[in-house]
């Protein structure tokens, strides 16, 4: 019977030869990838990557057959994925970071704020602001196979989908972003009116590599000229040691630090005129609910959203991020110590079985 640790291994060998420098699975691969992977490797992979895992692109009929293959993968709540049946893009819904959720939080917020100030106790009557629901039965997806995980919505009470999305996107590709602000804004009969994206673009400082989801790999620190390894012996605990990575990061000690140097683009989608594809605009008015607002009030009230209090969301979220990042570099370090201690107390083992000997000569 497999370990918890061997089952890890094998999932993490299984994804590795099929990743591109993209993050996304080579189409070459997919097809056997695909079939293989299971809904406990889901979890596996949900529980060891950032972000979103990008299984490149996959056909509905491949997809219905691995649901009806694990029919629990259904019923498993814990289990989070998006499908795009228009740009044939899967996604494993995987770790979300501090600073990727720092649009929802703000987005939320302020309009709940915004709309309690305006309409007050009325509001929970007309509208409900949410994150984290999977919306299904998008137009034009006659198998229904497309499922989509808002980062934030608004939806009009009684709604079938949101009025408002917000989607934050955190080094993927502008294209993906666009590819789901088309399905919100193309496949739900006009009820999605606005997408807001918010696209992040993480730097390396040093070797200006853009950042792709994932673990960062644990490296050495460095001041100067000279290395300086965290120490780290049976005693020294996961959450010890991320917090020496941590402070070691905030002295600029980190070969690769635990965040990037990041730019974000705020941008804002509608539908064109025509309705068959989506412009982008800064600002815009849209009648968010076809019933009258509540008395006393106009129905082009408006939501102000300040840029620069998104930057302070952001801004706050960085070092929660960094704290996220060092725990996990930690337990990879800490991980590759206890095995190295495996290794050894195996070799002395091995060793005194072929000399029962050596330890009385």
């Amino acid at each position: 019977m497999n370990t918890k640790n061997e089952r890890e291994s094998v999932v993490h060998e299984e994804i590795r030869p099929v990743m591109s420098p993209s993050a996304a699975v080579q189409n070459a691969d997919l097809s056997s990838f695909f079939k293989k992977i299971k809904p406990n490797d889901f979890l596996e992979l949900q529980r060891n990557y950032e972000g979103r895992l990008r299984l490149g692109k996959v056909s509905e009929t491949e997809l219905e057959d691995w649901k009806d293959k694990y029919p629990e993968l259904v019923d498993n709540d814990q289990l989070k994925f998006e499908y795009n049946c228009f740009s044939k893009e899967l996604h494993i819904i995987c770790l979300p970071l501090p600073t990727h959720d720092a649009l929802q939080l703000f987005f939320t917020r302020r309009v709940a704020s915004c709309l309690e100030a305006k309409f007050g106790s009325a509001v929970e009557d007309l509208v409900d602001i949410g994150s984290g629901t999977s919306f299904s039965g998008f137009r034009g997806d006659p198998s229904g196979s497309s499922d989509k995980l808002p980062d934030a919505y608004v939806r009009v009470a009684g709604g079938e989908f949101p009025t408002i999305v917000c989607e934050a996107g955190y080094s993927e590709s502008e294209e993906v972003l666009l590819e789901d602000a088309r399905l919100w804004l193309l496949q739900t009969a006009g009820q999605t009116k606005i997408v807001i994206i918010l696209a992040f673009t993480e730097v390396m400082p040093k070797g200006g590599q853009v950042a792709q989801d994932g673990d960062t790999p644990a490296g050495e620190t460095q001041d100067g000229g000279q290395t300086f390894i965290p120490k780290i012996n049976k005693e020294t605990s996961v959450i010890d040691l991320a917090k020496q990575l941590f402070e070691l990061n905030k002295e600029g000690k980190l070969a690769k630090p635990l965040v990037g140097n990041l730019t974000a683009k705020l941008s804002l989608y509608k539908a064109s005129k025509t309705g068959e594809e989506i412009v982008e605009d800064f600002s815009t008015t849209k009648k968010c609910w076809e019933a009258p607002p509540p008395d006393g009030h106009a129905g082009d009230d408006k939501i102000t959203f300040s840029i620069p209090s998104l930057l302070k969301y952001i801004e706050r979220s960085i070092p929660y991020t960094e704290l996220f990042r060092a725990t996990h570099r930690a337990k990879k370090l800490r991980s590759k110590v206890d095995g190295l201690e495996e290794e050894q107390t195996f070799a002395k083992s091995k060793r005194r079985r072929l000399d029962p000997m050596g330890p009385w000569m």
